[in-house]
């Protein structure tokens, strides 16, 4: 029984003295983009009058306020951007398809991204109508629309 263990003891240590061992370095690169992008395919601005809808004999301007959210990579600032609308002349307009009245956006961001896997953030988005520009059009529902754009 001692020869089988001293055996099999040398044929250990002749295979472990004849494999030789080498080392090598392997570096593992990876890039992660900034990139932002919105969680729903729009939003709805409504612009009123004291929370009712506008009554041009009451001289108050119109406002209205949204938010939609997005994301972006972890410390990527976003940079957004509203197009002119489809009724753009000398500024943006809405449009009952005959009367046409101007209208601002605001457009105001949290902040900095949190990442993907964090909650969305939210884009405030506020637009407002002056009295000058609805007391002189007819009754009726307007509207236009906007491309919100966000970089990176």
């Amino acid at each position: 029984m001692n020869t089988k263990i001293l055996a099999a003891s040398l044929i250990a240590a002749g295979l472990s003295f004849n494999a030789m061992a080498d080392t090598a370095t392997l570096t593992v690169n990876a890039n992660v983009t900034g990139v932002c992008k919105f969680q729903a395919a729009g939003a709805t601005l409504t612009i009123l009058q004291a929370g009712n809808p506008i009554d041009p004999s009451v001289n108050t301007a119109a406002s209205g306020s949204t938010t939609i959210d997005y994301k972006c990579t972890k410390g990527v600032a976003p940079a957004f951007s509203a197009g002119n609308g489809n009724n753009f002349t000398t500024g943006r307009r809405v449009t009952n398809g005959t009367d046409y009245m101007l209208y601002s956006l605001t457009l105001t961001p949290p902040g900095v991204g949190t990442g993907f896997a964090a909650a969305a953030q939210q884009l405030a988005i506020a637009g407002g109508i002056a009295v000058v520009d609805f007391q002189a059009v007819s009754a009726g529902a307007y509207t236009d629309s906007v491309v919100l754009t966000v970089t990176p």
